[in-house]
């Protein structure tokens, strides 16, 4: 009796391990990925005329390596690309566990060397509740603008009732 207890603890024991193997292993590639966008979106930097554009193009790689099936457009005039609500399709991220449907840029700042943007992604049930945050930091000159900073946010405090 006590060695088919021994034998029930350790194979459940065994199961879980590999079960946190497998997502160790999953995070581990999504990290992966996202440090070879970034590494990739470096390098096409250099040719590169502006932070917007960069901006631009790591968000595409951003959402697509969380699987969005619409890329974010770039028009000629960044302006009005950034009046624009640009949505996404339906997106389910393990961080806010909400579904995402669009972006704004809240904030664009010029800080030494570059600039700062914060990005509020929205979903919810009215596709209006700013879910997560992405602080981004560009600097670099003409040619030559990289990613230095990347801070993501998780799901913003529910509103006081």
């Amino acid at each position: 009796m006590i060695l088919l207890v021994l034998l029930v603890v350790c194979g459940w024991s065994f199961y879980r391990s590999a079960a946190l193997q497998r997502d160790l292993e999953a995070s581990r590639q999504a990290a992966a990925v996202l440090a070879e966008q970034v590494r990739y979106l470096s390098l096409e930097a250099q040719a590169t005329s502006t932070p917007e554009v960069l901006l631009h193009r790591f968000l595409n790689a951003w959402v697509q390596g969380r699987g969005a099936q619409v890329i974010l457009y770039l028009d000629e005039s960044l302006q009005e690309v950034w009046r624009q609500t640009l949505r996404l399709t339906r997106w389910k991220p393990g961080a806010t566990g909400g579904t995402i449907h669009h972006y704004r840029l809240d904030e664009s700042q010029a800080i030494e060397g570059g600039m700062s943007y914060r990005i509020t992604f929205f979903g919810g049930e009215d596709e209006t509740e700013p879910l997560y945050t992405l602080q981004v930091v560009i600097r670099g000159r003409p040619g030559a603008y990289r990613i230095t900073q990347l801070l993501e946010g998780g799901q913003k405090p529910a509103p006081p009732p």
